[in-house]
């Protein structure tokens, strides 16, 4: 079959604009990314600051030891420290179910909190 101009440069034209139409659905896609990352960003901001004022306010740090710098440090820190209130909460028998369950509510809302740090660090 000998080539025809008009019908290559429209087929050209075609895949020119399955391209453009792929690509500004990429870059929608990618904005959306974006300002889904800028929320979860804010989010996370936002526990951080409701965890450290809470924490601040409930557990007080031994006098020996400073506070911890860092976001991280603090979460780990208020971490440790709700591990031992609840622990002795178990240990001593009463309301033992209810410590039980906060100490489970409270390992999977810092797991999520130092999981989301992590991921916000490597995102730079």
């Amino acid at each position: 079959m000998p080539w025809r101009p008009d019908h290559a440069g429209a087929h050209s034209s075609d895949d020119q604009d399955d391209w453009r139409e792929r690509s500004r659905e990429a870059r929608a896609q990618a904005e959306s990314l974006r300002l889904d990352l800028v929320q979860a960003r804010a989010r996370l901001d936002k526990l951080e600051a409701e965890l450290s004022a809470v924490t601040r306010r409930c557990c007080s740090a031994p006098h020996d030891h400073p506070r911890p710098a860092s976001a991280t440090d603090l979460l780990v820190w208020a971490r440790t420290a709700t591990r031992k209130v609840l622990f002795e909460q178990i240990a001593q028998g009463a309301q033992r179910a209810g410590a039980v369950h906060d100490l489970r509510m409270a390992e999977v809302a810092f797991d999520f909190l130092l999981r989301l740090r992590h991921l916000r660090d490597r995102a730079g």
